[in-house]
């Protein structure tokens, strides 16, 4: 497909380059598409054969392992064969004699002595590790338990080549071949004297753990009371810890810390040394594995604001001295105690979350190490501590008119009143090129605590606002001033009638029109409000009347008195029709507005115009049979006025357009 497209994308430019006068720049532009469009149809040949090969080597790759497969599945079988003739003659017996039963064990590499020794050089090193202790030097455990049941004994590893099985990392899977003699049944005697030489095998242990600086710090803080309490509760188990300096130690699996990091690999701080009996060494490896799962630091980032170093070190969350002798505060898990001998903030977190923290004055980072669950509760205590001291500003977008009539109040005194409460800073952002913006950004700023607090109970204080507050949408802008009045004496007006109702109005900033908010503690004054103001604009609710030419000029003469009067004495609307008459315009009652549409449309029906084309012969034959001997249109007894008399018409002639215009009354018409 893509080389159907470059030829033919090739044979497009020739064409092109061919029918098309060439400038030097097309051509040399010419030269240059052509020669990339060659490349790209050289590039798919060679692609296409490339993969043409492959196809083969597919095939012949999927022929061979059958082969491959067939032939091992042949050798096994000879195997087999030999096998079965040896023991025959090892037990003076004929082929047929001998029986043959394959075992499965599966052993998990956790509960192998030295294992992790092992494992560092490579999964057949553990497997061929592990056999050699089974068999013996020389095949001597296997080579007695053969001579004392009479049985032949075959142990190999199942690997995940071996008849495509899958074989899970952490569990060493054996095949156990017994061959014996049909008349003793010794093979399940001798299966059983196999599992107690293993068992045997891993009755004791050795095990060593890398363990993380993270983890290393749990077992060592508070005077090593994790390591104390590890070793008393596995007490058949001798634990060592050796301090390491080895890049090429590392710990196989970092959990992420509180902050959120991605597990990297990470450099081993120690390794811990567990010997005893094997269970007890598991149990105490699983819990020391727990240990480094949980463990985790975290760093509080404290630049921002040094003067709450005071605040840690105090014991009240006061102001206190701050310890200078070092540039690490509170290491090596002791006590950090004022002057008068209390012990302050840190020292009471490090002893509830059981977390050992340091506080570094050149850097301002406070270091919080131990288990995830104290990690974590350490962290938030101190990240209220820090931001409950700390000043703080947030930013609140509240429309226009919930900032002038519920925060800021006449004159300003709601807002002095929330901020003596509150105990913060509210201001809005001055910004004069943003006035009419409809939403007006507040800045709170504070302690924390408080400004959070301020921030809940302006939400509250809106919302109850809003619950009893009214809206009025006005879209139309021929409303607004109606409301507003002259100079704003009818929204004052309107104010007046409802003492104590916050009226306000405000312009969209988006689109013309505006919203109307009613307030007040009564739900019925602002009902009663909102119904006058909507009162105020049914009654002058305008509409627009498109009228024709004709249409204009017939309700303006005599004919159109009767429909002007019912519009504007019985229907007390205003009318009014623009200089280009086109458009008529009524205010007044919606309803009453309504129907002086409807008389328009009835009025309008009344003059139709009807337009007569002719061809040029016979409108000049028409025209004088009209206008008569005189050849006046206007002539008393020309036919012209005698069809205008007859059928109450008006009848013009176009001579530039050749058409006769009829206009009256549609019947008439």
């Amino acid at each position: 497909e893509d080389e159907r497209k470059t030829v033919t994308a090739i044979k497009k430019l020739e064409t092109l380059h061919a029918t098309t006068p060439q400038s030097n720049q097309l051509e040399r532009q010419f030269m240059r598409d052509m020669e990339k469009l060659r490349q790209q149809k050289k590039a798919l040949n060679q692609c296409a054969k490339v993969q043409f090969v492959i196809e083969e080597l597919r095939d012949r790759k999927s022929l061979l392992q059958q082969v491959l497969k067939e032939k091992e599945q042949l050798i096994e079988e000879l195997n087999n064969g030999l096998r079965r003739v040896l023991t025959a003659i090892s037990l003076n017996c004929h082929t047929t004699d001998i029986v043959e039963q394959e075992f499965v064990y599966s052993l998990p590499k956790s509960d192998i002595a030295g294992i992790d020794s092992d494992e560092s050089k490579g999964n057949n090193f553990v497997i061929s590790s592990l056999l050699g202790r089974i068999v013996g030097k020389g095949g001597a455990h296997i080579h007695s338990i053969e001579t004392q049941f009479g049985v032949n004994i075959d142990i190999n590893p199942i690997l995940p080549s071996n008849n495509g099985e899958l074989a899970d990392s952490s569990v060493i899977r054996l095949r156990i071949l017994i061959m014996g003699n049909r008349a003793r049944p010794t093979i399940e005697d001798s299966y059983a004297a196999i599992v107690n030489k293993i068992e045997s095998v891993r009755d004791t242990a050795i095990e060593q753990v890398p363990i993380s600086s993270d983890a290393l710090a749990c077992l060592q803080m508070h005077k090593r009371k994790r390591f104390v309490d590890l070793q008393a509760r596995h007490h058949q188990v001798q634990l060592d810890v050796k301090f390491v300096n080895d890049p090429a130690i590392t710990i196989p699996t970092v959990v992420s810390t509180v902050k959120g990091k991605h597990p990297v690999a990470q450099q081993a701080a120690a390794i811990v040394r567990l010997s005893g009996f094997l269970a007890a060494v598991h149990a105490a490896k699983s819990e020391l594995l727990d240990i480094q799962r949980n463990a985790c630091s975290a760093d509080i980032d404290i630049s921002g604001d040094p003067k709450i170093l005071p605040v840690l070190f105090s014991s009240r969350s006061t102001t206190a001295a701050i310890p200078s002798d070092d540039s690490e505060l509170g290491l090596n898990g002791e006590a950090i105690v004022d002057s008068d001998g209390r012990q302050n903030v840190l020292r009471n977190i490090e002893d509830e979350c059981e977390v050992h923290i340091n506080v570094s004055r050149e850097s301002l980072l406070v270091d919080v190490r131990g288990l995830r669950a104290g990690v974590t509760e350490a962290v938030r205590r101190l990240n209220e501590i820090i931001f409950a001291n700390k000043e703080v500003e947030e930013e609140l977008q509240l429309e226009r008119y919930l900032w002038l009539s519920c925060l800021l109040g006449k004159g300003g005194n709601t807002l002095r009143i929330l901020t003596k409460f509150l105990g913060v800073r509210i201001s809005a952002v001055d910004d004069t090129t943003k006035k009419t913006e409809k939403v007006v950004p507040i800045k709170i700023k504070g302690t924390y605590n408080k400004v959070k607090a301020a921030i809940v109970h302006i939400h509250a204080l809106i919302e109850q606002y809003m619950l009893d507050a009214a809206c009025i949408e006005i879209r139309e802008e021929y409303l607004i001033p109606i409301v507003l009045g002259k100079g704003g004496t009818g929204i004052n007006s309107i104010r007046e009638k409802f003492p104590g109702t916050d009226i306000d109005i405000e312009a969209n900033s988006q689109g013309g029109g505006c919203r109307v908010f009613i307030h007040h503690q009564s739900a019925e004054t602002v009902k009663a409000a909102k119904l006058h103001i909507e009162s105020i604009l049914e009654a002058n609710f305008e509409a627009e009347f498109r009228l024709s030419d004709d249409c204009a000029i017939q309700l303006k003469s005599h004919k159109g008195v009767a429909t002007r009067n019912q519009l504007i004495q019985e229907l007390g609307l205003m009318l009014h029709i623009d200089k280009s008459n086109q458009f008529l315009k009524l205010r007044g009652l919606r309803s009453q507005v309504e129907v002086g549409l409807q008389c328009l449309r009835t009025f309008c029906d009344m003059f139709r115009v009807e337009k007569m084309p002719c061809l040029e012969e016979d409108y000049l034959s028409l025209s004088q049979t009209l206008k008569g001997a005189d050849g006046k249109d206007d002539a008393e007894g020309s036919m012209k006025k005698k069809i205008e008399s007859a059928f109450d018409v008006a009848i013009t002639f176009s001579k530039k357009d050749l058409y006769l215009r009829v206009q009256g009354e549609p019947a008439a018409v």
